[in-house]
């Protein structure tokens, strides 16, 4: 209830401000009213004027401005200045209207006039011809606007339109903007001296390399079955491109065999076998076969009793056994062939001599196979 009254008193508080602030602007603006509807008084006096009149003269060059006192007729004040005329509307063949214009009266109490007088004059279309150029660039062309018109009525308009040709580039001699090397191409740019931001670019050739002193590289060395080579090559000093490369070739070295070494010992009933080592490599190997030593129990029997001839040399017109060469699987066979080598006369190929004691034949076989197994087992053992 007290939240409510309070309320209350703060309405009719601002209603009574509100009606004195009414009166109080009604009150200046009675006041201001009267002021503005009191007579023209003079500010070195209490005379009150009349309303000016103004009166043109018969040309309308110049106006003339009066007023007079009211308290005493006699007592007048007048004014006069000049006046300018403006064609205020022209009608070109028809006639045409002017708008005459005083000057400023020195008494703040007159006014400047205006005068509007309709002619018998009618004058024909005085054409006027305005141009309009937009300036052509570089790229892009320019064009000439010509406009004709009435300066009396602003009428009877056309409008001409002339294209001009772009001008084109006019580039300046060109700076270097990259420097050329052997590597890469250079850059020489150009400026256009009409407008510096059309800039065009040309390459510079790359210079010429600079060979430096040939080194020998990538040797292979020959082997006896294939031939080696290396590599001469001339690099540039500056960027180290390689300029020239000659390649000379090395011929294979060829086996450099050793000694013929028997690794297996030849038997009545098994062939044996001998080998020799390349010097230069020893991974290559070759071999031959060794001819068995003779036959056994069944072929004295055939003889009856008797040993049989043991084998003789070939003659010299039967070729001799052909070595076997250990293929070497590391190495490509596509070298030269290597010359045949006859075998070696082994020492069990000679002619038995029968001694005639045939009692111990058994014995003496017993001791030959035992002895061949034994060498057999110490040469694989070698091995």
């Amino acid at each position: 209830m007290q939240k409510h009254r309070k309320r209350t008193r703060g309405i009719f508080s601002l209603l009574w401000i509100l009606c004195f602030a009414y009166l109080v602007f009604g009150a200046f603006s009675l006041r201001a009213s009267a002021e503005s509807d009191a007579p023209t008084s003079d500010p070195n006096g209490d005379i009150e004027w009349s309303e000016p009149s103004y009166e043109w003269a018969s040309d309308n060059k110049s106006v003339t401005a009066t007023r007079v006192n009211k308290n005493d007729p006699n007592q007048t004040e007048s004014e006069t200045v000049s006046a300018t005329d403006t064609v205020s509307v022209y009608f070109c063949i028809y006639p045409f209207e002017l708008l005459w214009t005083s000057a400023s009266f020195d008494n703040p109490a007159f006014e400047v006039q205006t005068k509007t007088e309709r002619t018998n004059i009618a004058y024909r279309h005085s054409m006027v011809q305005e141009n309009s150029i937009n300036s052509p660039t570089c790229e892009r062309s320019g064009t000439l606007v010509s406009e004709k018109y009435c300066s009396l009525c602003e009428g009877e308009r056309s409008v001409d339109q002339v294209y001009i040709p772009a001008l084109g580039h006019l580039w300046d001699e060109g700076s270097i903007t990259k420097q050329p090397t052997c590597e890469e191409f250079g850059i020489k740019t150009f400026v256009c001296e009409r407008d510096n931001a059309h800039t065009k670019t040309e390459e510079i050739e790359k210079l010429p390399h600079t060979p430096g002193e040939p080194v020998t590289e990538n040797k292979v060395r020959p082997t006896c079955e294939h031939p080696g080579y290396d590599e001469t090559i001339t690099h540039c000093e500056v960027c180290g491109t390689e300029l020239d490369k000659v390649k000379t070739d090395i011929p294979a070295t060829g086996h450099d065999w050793g000694e013929w070494q028997v690794v297996k010992e030849a038997s009545e009933n098994e062939e044996g076998r001998e080998e020799r080592v390349c010097k230069n490599d020893a991974s290559h190997v070759e071999t031959r076969p060794i001819p068995k030593t003779g036959s056994g129990k069944g072929s004295q029997a055939a003889t009856g009793g008797k040993p049989s001839n043991p084998p003789s040399d070939p003659p010299s017109g039967d070729p001799s056994p052909e070595p076997v060469v250990d293929a070497n699987p590391k190495q490509e066979l596509d070298g030269p062939p290597e010359p045949e080598v006859p075998p070696a006369p082994s020492n069990h190929s000679k002619n038995h001599v029968p001694t005639g004691d045939e009692s111990h034949s058994l014995v003496l076989f017993t001791l030959m196979l035992s002895s061949a197994c034994m060498l057999g087992a110490i040469v694989y053992n070698r091995r």
